[in-house]
């Protein structure tokens, strides 16, 4: 099935907005990891990124709802599924981030709240490098955030395998009806075969009686000519034209 103009314009539309609202919020969580490992607060903007979080949840899962009753191929619902999937994986870790404490220097917590204060949680009074979507987060985050990106590849897979299943179906059932319909078509083409021998038997006699009545026609005129000449002969009228003075 191809997608409809109307589908491809709604999901482009809908991805566009949610897209825009994750680069804002990106934006947004840079300031706040930034102020995080200076030691500082903003509960601000803390307030604003939470409620750009739900904003985000409740669009994209708007948008993923629309997937299931779009005009197009299974193919083109998954790629769309897991467009959004890659947001809303995004926006846990997002969340996951929010919930660690301030990163302060010389605290007795590890270097982004993992809760460690053993060694190698410094190198030469300099934090450890981290990706920003984990900053902070606590192993109780990360394994949670683990099992939801775990849990979106398992639903992707799922997915795939319902299309697979879907697809033998589809196949064995086309593969059913030609088998059925094989004999039909068999038995079809010795009827066309036999009608079109009897078609042309008829077109035959017809043509043999058009010409036998032709020369049947011409030869009962000639046969009525002779039987007028004859009575006219037996009777006046034609002793008349023959020996006029006789008949007198």
């Amino acid at each position: 099935m191809s997608a409809g103009p109307e589908d491809d314009k709604q999901f482009t539309s809908g991805f566009q907005a949610v897209k825009d609202q994750l680069d804002a919020l990106t934006k947004d969580m840079q300031t706040f990891n930034r102020l995080a490992q200076s030691g500082s607060d903003d509960p601000a903007l803390t307030q604003q990124i939470r409620r750009k979080i739900q904003i985000l949840d409740r669009d994209a899962k708007a948008l993923n709802a629309t997937i299931s009753t779009a005009s197009v191929s299974e193919k083109e619902k998954i790629r769309r599924r897991n467009l959004v999937a890659d947001v809303l994986g995004k926006k846990t870790q997002f969340e996951a981030a929010l919930k660690r404490p301030a990163a302060r220097p010389g605290a007795g917590s590890g270097p982004a709240g993992f809760g460690s204060s053993g060694p190698g949680t410094a190198t030469r009074g300099r934090w450890a490098q981290e990706d920003e979507s984990t900053q902070g987060a606590t192993s109780e985050d990360l394994l949670q955030l683990q099992n939801q990106i775990i849990q979106d590849q398992d639903r992707g897979l799922d997915v795939i395998a319902k299309s697979i299943a879907r697809q033998k179906e589809l196949g064995q059932a086309i593969n059913r009806e030609l088998t059925e319909q094989d004999p039909l078509l068999d038995k079809l083409d010795r009827h066309v075969d036999h009608t079109e021998n009897a078609i042309n038997k008829e077109t035959k006699r017809v043509i043999k009686l058009t010409r036998a009545q032709a020369q049947g026609g011409a030869l009962c005129c000639l046969v009525i000519v002779v039987i007028i000449f004859v009575a006219l002969l037996v009777t006046d009228w034609g002793c008349k034209i023959v020996t006029p003075s006789k008949c007198s």
